[in-house]
């Protein structure tokens, strides 16, 4: 089933989807600083790839599941992520690929899931991904599963959280070529940051474009 059409919150979160998106220039809000500069090269096209931010209604309103990636992955072992992964053959296109990473990785079906509309693609220099956002909703919530594999743990972050300046946070992080600048989200005890946080940082610039802050 999916979430409730009548909420007026999820009604302006997809209008504000179909028109300008933040893009870059919130997506730089939460980027570790400097950017690796130059960028590398890219000697064949970038693999693509979609995750979801899947919203659906809480206690406390609306909130976003998270993933916490388990030591086994091949990429981004233990970091907090969005459900999602790369585009298999199969896929008819990435929206597909979302909402069957998001099954495999967390048990959301399929079915249960609206597409409210997409945010703006991102690369990853790292893993050589180029990934496309997608949100969704439902009204399913507490149904699901991590699958053990690639997901240690499920998470939760409420949009009232996402708004919330007070769970910013910066650090210095040695780096390969010195120390770099990492902002991030705190969440119970878990650090939020490089593309997952760049996504929700454009998700974040958007709620507050359409007044969310006020009402999530």
């Amino acid at each position: 089933m999916n979430a409730d059409p009548t909420n007026p919150l999820l009604s302006s979160i997809k209008r504000a989807l179909s028109q300008t998106l933040p893009g870059e220039a919130a997506h730089l809000r939460m980027a570790p600083d400097p950017l690796a500069a130059p960028q590398p090269e890219r000697t064949a096209p970038a693999k693509d790839s979609a995750v979801l931010m899947l919203l659906y209604p809480t206690p406390n309103g609306l909130g976003v599941l998270l993933t916490e990636r388990s030591q086994n992955v091949a990429h981004h072992k233990g970091q907090v992520s969005l459900p999602g992964g790369r585009k298999e053959p199969g896929d008819k296109s990435l929206w597909h690929t979302a909402l069957r990473e998001a099954w495999e990785e967390t048990g959301v079906a399929p079915r249960a899931v609206e597409c409210l509309g997409s945010l703006s693609p991102i690369y990853i220099a790292g893993s050589h991904f180029c990934v496309q956002p997608f949100v969704g909703s439902t009204c399913l919530r507490g149904v699901w599963r991590p699958h053990p594999p690639e997901v240690a743990a499920l998470l939760e972050m409420p949009l009232a959280q996402l708004v919330d300046d007070g769970i910013k946070r910066t650090a210095e992080w040695p780096w390969t070529n010195g120390v770099r600048r990492v902002p991030y989200y705190a969440l119970d005890g878990r650090i939020i940051w490089g593309a997952t946080a760049m996504i929700l940082s454009e998700f974040e610039v958007l709620l507050r474009g359409i007044g969310a802050e006020k009402s999530a």
